[in-house]
């Protein structure tokens, strides 16, 4: 196995389980003066990464899809491997949920297509919207991606890094109304850090360049957590001048721990085969995992009585949760039927 697909799936299963750690870390959500509060807000940002990295992925694997298969099956393999799942989850989730009283039966169809789209039922999959997104817009981008025309990604990178992340964070920090109309159409939003993850993938950085990154990457962190703590106790409340996965703190910890991955030595880690496809297994459960975790969540809460601002709650059961999730998928897989709810 090549060094490469060894650093995606690396960079697969941690992002996967730092998302875990984020939700099971949610009170930060909730301003309150303390350590607890403090203590999850850290967990937040040096976390804050992960979303973004399977954006990334997504970038790095798949905009190079022509070199392998043609559109039309590359729209058919995401149906398969990402619609039909989420619309499956959404729809198993919601009879879970109102057999369960934690939500009300839909009124009707409508009502169901509303729940469903604007992801009401379970919250989290809010990250599919995007990333279908991200899908339609691949066979236009992706021939840009021939490694031809690199020269015009950076710059569309560049613009968009300033137009989409820095000046309206910056704006926002200063109390200044940005102008949203000031933007890059055609690399909006998450499709930048699809981009990013193509170019960090199929561009060497020297070592000096690398160090750079890795400190900007730490600033991204700094900035995020102090100023978050600072302001949020000054005014009393959640202070998210820095929330959200396109702010400029996140996107610089985002390429930081990409390209950290990139060139490790997880050789001297994964030094047999059966390490490898130990870690192959975990990184092809991580759809899965992510699709069942806040059920597991739940019950994980129901059964353990657990308060979910204990301390032990935030820092031990996102592991349990994660393990567990990661059987119940890996089971799944070996039923026949199940490939289709758990590609």
């Amino acid at each position: 196995m090549s060094k490469r697909i060894l650093y995606f799936d690396v960079l697969n299963v941690a992002a996967c389980l730092a998302v875990i750690i984020m939700h099971f870390n949610g009170l930060v959500h909730a301003f309150s003066p303390s350590s607890d509060w403090l203590q999850a807000l850290f967990a937040e940002c040096v976390c804050y990464w992960a979303v973004p990295i399977f954006f990334m992925l997504s970038g790095a694997n798949l905009l190079t899809y022509r070199e392998r298969y043609s559109t039309k099956e590359f729209l058919y393999k995401r149906f398969v491997k990402t619609v039909i799942p989420f619309l499956a989850w959404s729809a198993l989730a919601l009879i879970w949920k109102v057999q369960t009283g934690q939500m009300q039966a839909p009124a009707g169809p409508r009502s169901f297509i509303d729940m469903v789209i604007n992801t009401q039922i379970i919250d989290v999959y809010w990250f599919f919207i995007p990333l279908f997104s991200m899908y339609l817009s691949f066979p236009v981008l992706s021939f840009l991606c021939d490694g031809k025309h690199d020269d015009v990604l950076w710059y569309s990178v560049a613009t968009g890094c300033i137009l989409i992340s820095v000046l309206p964070s910056v704006s926002a920090f200063l109390g200044i109304s940005f102008n949203s109309s000031l933007t890059l159409p055609i690399l909006s939003g998450n499709l930048l850090f699809a981009v990013l993850g193509y170019l960090i993938k199929n561009h060497e950085f020297s070592a000096y360049q690398r160090y750079v990154i890795y400190f900007l990457g730490v600033m991204g962190f700094a900035v995020r957590y102090f100023s978050t703590a600072y302001f949020s106790f000054a005014q009393g409340g959640l202070y998210t001048v820095f929330w959200g996965v396109t702010n400029f703190p996140c996107m610089l910890l985002s390429v930081a721990v990409f390209v950290f991955c990139k060139y490790a030595h997880w050789d001297r880690l994964f030094t047999t085969p059966r390490r490898v496809k130990a870690l192959k297994s975990l990184s092809g459960c991580s759809f899965g995992i992510y699709l069942i975790h806040m059920i597991v969540f739940y019950y994980l809460l129901i059964i353990t009585g657990l308060d979910g601002g204990r301390l032990v709650w935030r820092t031990v059961f996102p592991f349990i949760c994660y393990f567990v999730c990661a059987a119940l998928v890996f089971f799944l897989k070996k039923i026949p039927l199940a490939k289709w709810i758990v590609p």
